[in-house]
């Protein structure tokens, strides 16, 4: 399966989002963009494996969210704020620096998308 999502990141409203967007794609899409594995992201978190493959996708049972505690850990693990994990939306006065820089390391293709998020706002969208 690939994670690596391609145009789905929209402007509404001020706000940058993943359309469509999932706990498991939003994991996923974490997982995949840091390049690890789903273990060392539980190790990381400090949550089971098994949790992880829960969240995933992989096992059948599925979950809907996550706890404000564990988007925090992600937030401060891997930089992605704990708004976005919850949600799949991010206003942009909480976009920090520090994900403003990850976002630099995105794909071309997600370069662009971003690119017209930031002049939508300047145009007051």
């Amino acid at each position: 399966m690939q994670y690596l999502i391609k145009d789905e990141f929209s402007c509404r409203k001020g706000t940058l989002y993943m359309a469509q967007s999932t706990i498991e794609d939003r994991i996923n899409y974490i997982i995949a963009k840091q390049k690890i594995s789903k273990t060392e992201f539980a190790e990381r978190v400090g949550i089971s494996r098994n949790y992880v493959y829960i969240l995933t996708g992989v096992a059948k049972r599925k979950i809907k969210t996550v706890s404000h505690t564990l988007a925090k850990l992600i937030e401060k693990e891997f930089g992605y704020p704990a708004e976005w994990v919850l949600t799949g939306e991010v206003p942009r006065d909480k976009l920090s620096k520090e994900m403003s820089q990850k976002m630099l390391s995105l794909d071309e293709e997600t370069l662009r998308l971003v690119a017209a998020y930031l002049e939508s706002l300047e145009k007051g969208l």
